[in-house]
Order: structure tokens, then sequence, then C-alpha cells
């Protein structure tokens, strides 16, 4: 692990790659997130991990990872990911266009999902048609090792159909 991107999730961040809890501000100034985990965990600081392999991902998560063809996590994914995976909160992370966020996410979320239950267990909510379409692409690439159940649903259909899906889509493989 490397501690070059190291950034604490309960300060007020202006860099250019940063993670913090999400939550709108209360009039103090400070998000519930962010009272909560100085609350229950003090300062909490995330070690930057410099590699896929040392962020105890499952297999067939990290095989994914490598098909996508990263190597090495760029320095939002190596504070983002391990922040989400330990502390299992929202957070927003920010950073430049082509760092890797949709990765960041993806990876976080396909990580987190229990392939053994039926419930949903996540959303991923894009503006636009294109941009839900790139994400899938990426998800389902990420989660393609897995038996995780992935699934894009887009404004412009059925709403009914959608929703039918949600709950008849077969479990891959």
């Amino acid at each position: 692990s490397g501690g070059a991107c190291a950034v604490p999730l309960n300060d007020t961040l202006s860099t250019e790659d940063n993670v913090k809890p999400a939550c709108a501000p209360s009039e103090s100034g400070e998000t519930d997130a962010e009272a909560d985990a100085k609350e229950e965990l003090g300062p909490v600081e995330i070690e930057a991990i410099d590699d896929f392999a040392n962020m105890k991902l499952d297999q067939e998560v990290y095989r994914g990872i490598i098909a996508l063809g990263f190597e090495k996590p760029s320095c939002i994914q190596q504070k983002a990911i391990p922040a989400f995976l330990k502390y299992k909160r929202d957070i927003i992370a920010q950073a430049q266009s082509g760092t890797g966020k949709t990765a960041t996410f993806s990876v976080s979320l396909v990580q987190t999902i229990d392939e053994t239950s039926d419930d949903l267990q996540g959303i991923i909510m894009a503006p636009t048609r294109e941009l839900a379409g790139q994400i899938y692409s990426v998800i389902t690439s990420l989660a393609q090792y897995t038996k995780r159940r992935i699934l894009l649903v887009s404004g412009g259909g059925s709403v009914r159909e959608c929703a039918c899906l949600l709950y008849t889509s077969p479990s891959p493989r």
C-alpha cells in the first residue's frame, strides 16, 4: 500500500481527487455522515491501496478488472474503493474526467453484491441513456466472471416492462 493518496474522510476537501462521506451539509456545515463518522470512528483516514490485487476483492471481480485492461488503480480508485468497501457508507468521490470514476463505483458495487440474494442491492442512476449504457457496459464487464445479476433499465420504454425485468430477470449462468 502507499500513502501518497491518503485522504481524511471527515475533512472538507478541495483537492483534485478527494473522497468524503455523502449527504447535504446541515446548518452547521457538517453532513450527517461526517458527524456519524466523527462520532463512531473518530478521525477517519483512508490509506491508498496502489494495487487491485491488495484490495481484498473477490477473485472473479479481480478477473473482471484485469479483463477490462486495468493494471494499476488510479489515485481516485486507490482511495475510494477501499473507503467504500471498508466503511460500507455512501461516499462522494471527485476526480477529473478520464480518471476511472465509473470503474471506481462499479468495482465497489459489484464487490458488495451478495450473489446468493435475489434482493435488489444497488442502483446506479445516470442522467442520459447514453451514459447509462456506458456504465452498464463497464459494470457487466467487471461482473462477467461472477453470478451477479446486472440489469439496464432506462427511460423511453414501458415502465411495467422495466419493473417486470427487475423481478423476472434470470440469474446469469
